[in-house]
Protein backbone atom coordinates (compact mmCIF):
# COMPACT_ATOMS: atom_id res chain seq x y z
CA UNK A 1 0.00 0.00 0.00
CA UNK A 2 1.27 3.44 -0.91
CA UNK A 3 1.92 5.98 1.83
CA UNK A 4 0.63 9.18 0.23
CA UNK A 5 2.25 11.39 2.86
CA UNK A 6 5.61 9.89 1.90
CA UNK A 7 4.81 10.40 -1.79
CA UNK A 8 4.34 14.10 -1.12
CA UNK A 9 7.52 14.30 0.96
CA UNK A 10 9.44 12.89 -2.02
CA UNK A 11 8.32 15.78 -4.26
CA UNK A 12 10.99 18.43 -4.77
CA UNK A 13 11.04 21.74 -6.62
CA UNK A 14 12.38 21.78 -10.16
CA UNK A 15 15.66 23.68 -10.53
CA UNK A 16 14.87 25.98 -13.43
CA UNK A 17 18.39 27.43 -13.62
CA UNK A 18 19.90 23.97 -13.96
CA UNK A 19 17.54 23.15 -16.79
CA UNK A 20 18.38 26.41 -18.53
CA UNK A 21 22.09 25.61 -18.29
CA UNK A 22 21.52 22.27 -20.02
CA UNK A 23 19.31 23.69 -22.81
CA UNK A 24 19.48 26.69 -25.07
CA UNK A 25 16.09 28.12 -24.26
CA UNK A 26 13.03 27.10 -22.31
CA UNK A 27 9.64 28.19 -23.56
CA UNK A 28 8.17 31.03 -21.46
CA UNK A 29 5.01 29.04 -20.76
CA UNK A 30 7.10 26.12 -19.49
CA UNK A 31 9.02 28.50 -17.21
CA UNK A 32 5.78 29.91 -15.79
CA UNK A 33 4.45 26.40 -15.23
CA UNK A 34 7.61 25.35 -13.36
CA UNK A 35 7.56 28.49 -11.20
CA UNK A 36 3.93 27.83 -10.25
CA UNK A 37 4.68 24.14 -9.59
CA UNK A 38 7.52 25.12 -7.25
CA UNK A 39 5.24 27.61 -5.47
CA UNK A 40 2.65 24.85 -5.04
CA UNK A 41 5.26 22.68 -3.33
CA UNK A 42 5.93 25.53 -0.91
CA UNK A 43 2.22 25.81 -0.11
CA UNK A 44 1.97 22.06 0.48
CA UNK A 45 4.89 22.16 2.92
CA UNK A 46 3.07 24.94 4.77
CA UNK A 47 -0.09 22.82 4.88
CA UNK A 48 -2.12 24.88 2.44
CA UNK A 49 -3.33 22.44 -0.20
CA UNK A 50 -6.00 24.83 -1.53
CA UNK A 51 -3.41 27.39 -2.65
CA UNK A 52 -1.26 24.57 -4.02
CA UNK A 53 -4.17 23.33 -6.13
CA UNK A 54 -4.76 26.86 -7.48
CA UNK A 55 -1.12 27.19 -8.54
CA UNK A 56 -1.10 23.72 -10.07
CA UNK A 57 -4.19 24.54 -12.12
CA UNK A 58 -2.47 27.69 -13.35
CA UNK A 59 0.69 25.70 -14.14
CA UNK A 60 -1.37 23.27 -16.19
CA UNK A 61 -2.99 26.15 -18.06
CA UNK A 62 0.51 27.02 -19.31
CA UNK A 63 1.53 23.41 -19.96
CA UNK A 64 -1.29 20.84 -20.04
CA UNK A 65 1.21 17.97 -20.38
CA UNK A 66 3.15 18.85 -17.22
CA UNK A 67 2.82 15.38 -15.71
CA UNK A 68 4.55 16.19 -12.42
CA UNK A 69 1.98 18.94 -11.81
CA UNK A 70 -0.87 16.55 -12.61
CA UNK A 71 0.57 13.98 -10.22
CA UNK A 72 1.06 16.54 -7.44
CA UNK A 73 -2.49 17.83 -7.89
CA UNK A 74 -3.81 14.29 -7.47
CA UNK A 75 -1.75 13.88 -4.30
CA UNK A 76 -3.13 17.18 -2.97
CA UNK A 77 -6.66 15.90 -3.52
CA UNK A 78 -5.76 12.75 -1.58
CA UNK A 79 -4.55 14.89 1.35
CA UNK A 80 -7.77 16.87 1.19
CA UNK A 81 -9.80 13.63 1.01
CA UNK A 82 -11.44 14.81 -2.20
CA UNK A 83 -11.41 11.35 -3.72
CA UNK A 84 -13.57 12.09 -6.78
CA UNK A 85 -11.25 14.87 -7.87
CA UNK A 86 -8.21 12.74 -7.08
CA UNK A 87 -9.54 9.89 -9.17
CA UNK A 88 -10.31 12.20 -12.09
CA UNK A 89 -6.82 13.73 -11.86
CA UNK A 90 -5.04 10.38 -11.74
CA UNK A 91 -7.06 9.21 -14.74
CA UNK A 92 -5.63 12.19 -16.66
CA UNK A 93 -2.15 11.10 -15.59
CA UNK A 94 -2.89 7.54 -16.70
CA UNK A 95 -2.97 8.60 -20.36
CA UNK A 96 0.82 8.96 -20.16
CA UNK A 97 2.12 5.40 -20.54
CA UNK A 98 5.09 5.86 -18.20
CA UNK A 99 2.66 6.58 -15.36
CA UNK A 100 0.27 3.65 -15.90
CA UNK A 101 1.79 1.40 -13.25
CA UNK A 102 2.06 4.20 -10.68
CA UNK A 103 -1.53 5.30 -11.27
CA UNK A 104 -2.73 1.72 -10.87
CA UNK A 105 -0.86 1.48 -7.54
CA UNK A 106 -2.34 4.81 -6.43
CA UNK A 107 -5.87 3.76 -7.35
CA UNK A 108 -5.51 0.40 -5.63
CA UNK A 109 -4.15 2.02 -2.47
CA UNK A 110 -6.91 4.61 -2.50
CA UNK A 111 -9.52 1.89 -2.78
CA UNK A 112 -8.07 0.29 0.34
CA UNK A 113 -7.67 3.65 2.10
CA UNK A 114 -11.29 4.66 1.48
CA UNK A 115 -12.56 1.38 2.91
CA UNK A 116 -10.57 1.65 6.16
CA UNK A 117 -11.46 3.37 9.42
CA UNK A 118 -10.22 6.97 9.52
CA UNK A 119 -7.75 6.57 12.40
CA UNK A 120 -5.94 3.45 11.20
CA UNK A 121 -2.17 3.70 10.65
CA UNK A 122 -0.27 2.49 7.59
CA UNK A 123 1.34 -0.29 9.68
CA UNK A 124 -2.07 -1.49 10.86
CA UNK A 125 -3.43 -1.34 7.33
CA UNK A 126 -0.50 -3.37 5.99
CA UNK A 127 -1.00 -5.94 8.73
CA UNK A 128 -4.72 -6.20 7.92
CA UNK A 129 -4.00 -6.64 4.23
CA UNK A 130 -1.38 -9.35 4.81
CA UNK A 131 -3.74 -11.21 7.13
CA UNK A 132 -6.44 -11.24 4.47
Amino acid sequence: MIDFDLEIQKVHPINLKEIELNQYRIDDDAKKAIILYNAAIGYIKKGNSDLAINDLKKALSYNKDFTEAIKLMGLCYVIMKEYRKEEKTFKKLNKYVIYNELVNEYMQSLGIKKSMPVNITIAEASKNISNN
